[in-house]
Parts: structure tokens; C-alpha cells; sequence
């Protein structure tokens, strides 16, 4: 994992919940989702072809390269979809799901389960139709220049943190479990330092 100069990491990162992730490990996942309507037609990713898709941007790892991938695996490209759009964020995403402006769309799995839980709990006609992951941990990081005693503290404090009942039901409730070590060991096999593609989802390549 490439770092500025500026920043470096810190040796530590959240866990979430997932469906995926019972066993409670570090990283997260690409939640491909559709509305409700279209389950009777949609069973699989497959059936996704000539549908509309919604993702935040051609450089996101969750919504885009990872897609790029799986299109890849099936034997497909990016004309796989009938049309794409670019969205900006994972919330506007859902929305667009939601409101049928788009058939499906991947999005990080901790940014969906932040909308139906937290945001919008009124978004029961949202469903996963696939998960794929887990991706490397969401990265912790702070200025180089930050004192080591503080930085050794902020990683000890966050350590245990939910350790305390006040914390846990306060971190629980966004769908974060527990802090755990982390290393730049966890990036090395990164794939997608670069889109596949120049144009990314908004583009055939081959």
C-alpha cells in the first residue's frame, strides 16, 4: 500500500459486522444490492446484464475495481451493464437503488448497513444480492510528526474501547465490533493499485 510522506499507519483497525464475517476479522466487503422489486428476475449477478448499475467512481476499490474483477471472472467486461452511473458516494448510491433510478450497484458494506440502520431505517426494499470479500482493513492513519507517546496511547485507547459497556453500545450501534491490531502486512496483496481499465466501469476494456 502506497503512503504520502506525510502520514504513515497506525497499527490498528476496526471490525464490523457482516454477514460474511462471523468470525470477526479484520477488513470489509463489497455489498452488491438491488431493490426488492426485482428479486423475482434477479437471482444471481449474472442476471444483471443490460441492467443499470450505480457505483461512486471509476478509482473505488468496493464499487468498481473489485466489479471490474468479478466481471472479469464471469468472462465479461463493463458493456456487461446496459448503462452505469457515477454517483460520488456510497449513500447517494443507495439512494439511487432505492429509488429505482438504477437496477443494482456495489457498495462498501459498512457504508449500506450505516443507511438501513442509522439513516434510513425505513429501507426494507433494499436486498444483498451477492457479497464479495473481504477487502483489506480500512487503513488508520495520522500525521508522521504526531508525538509517539500519543500515538502509542490513541492505539492502546481504541484497543479497548469496547471493553466498556458505554463503548461497545456506542460503537455497536454503526455496526463497529471491536479495534484490532493491524500492519502493513494487510495491503500486500492488494491487486488494484490502478483502475483495470483507464475509464474504469464507464468504458468496455478487454
Amino acid at each position: 500500500m502506497k503512503m504520502s510522506r506525510k502520514i504513515e499507519l497506525l497499527p490498528i483497525t476496526p471490525v464490523f459486522v457482516h454477514p460474511k464475517n462471523e468470525a470477526q476479522k479484520r477488513g470489509y466487503y463489497v455489498d452488491i444490492i438491488m431493490h426488492t422489486d426485482v428479486e423475482k428476475t434477479v437471482k444471481s449477478f449474472l442476471d444483471l446484464r443490460g441492467s443499470s448499475w450505480g457505483y461512486t467512481g471509476d478509482n473505488s476499490l468496493s464499487s468498481s475495481l473489485t466489479i471490474q474483477k468479478l466481471l472479469r471472472a464471469h468472462g465479461e467486461n463493463s458493456s456487461f451493464f446496459g448503462n452505469t452511473i457515477k454517483t460520488g458516494n456510497h449513500l447517494l448510491t443507495i439512494e439511487k437503488v432505492q429509488d429505482k433510478q438504477v437496477t443494482a450497484a456495489a457498495v462498501d458494506s459498512v457504508a449500506f448497513y450505516n443507511y438501513k440502520n442509522v439513516l434510513h431505517k425505513d429501507s426494507d426494499d433494499i436486498t444483498v444480492l451477492q457479497s464479495v470479500g473481504a477487502l483489506p482493513p480500512y487503513a488508520v492513519v495520522c500525521g508522521k510528526n504526531l508525538n509517539g507517546d500519543l500515538k502509542s496511547k490513541i492505539v492502546n485507547v481504541l484497543l479497548k474501547a469496547t471493553t466498556t459497556r458505554k463503548w461497545k453500545e456506542k460503537f455497536e450501534k454503526f455496526g463497529l465490533i471491536k479495534f484490532v491490531e493491524n500492519s502493513p502486512d494487510s495491503y500486500t496483496e492488494l491487486e488494484f493499485s490502478e483502475p483495470l481499465d483507464g475509464n474504469g466501469l464507464s468504458s468496455i476494456y478487454y
